[in-house]
């Protein structure tokens, strides 16, 4: 059996490009930033965005 990372909403709605920074950018201020590996904070969220903004 294949444990799957639950996918949580971390913004409900749609956003716009500066809400789409912003979300990409939301753990920059921990203090150990530079000390780990950062790709399990982002594991397994979503958000979704306008299609314009996506092209």
């Amino acid at each position: 059996m294949i444990n799957l990372p639950l996918i949580r909403e971390i913004y409900f709605g749609t956003t716009d490009r500066r809400q789409m920074f912003r979300l990409f950018d939301r753990h920059e201020q921990r203090p150990d930033r530079w000390q780990n590996d950062d790709s399990a904070l982002c594991t397994g969220e979503r958000f979704e965005i306008a299609r314009a903004v996506h092209d």
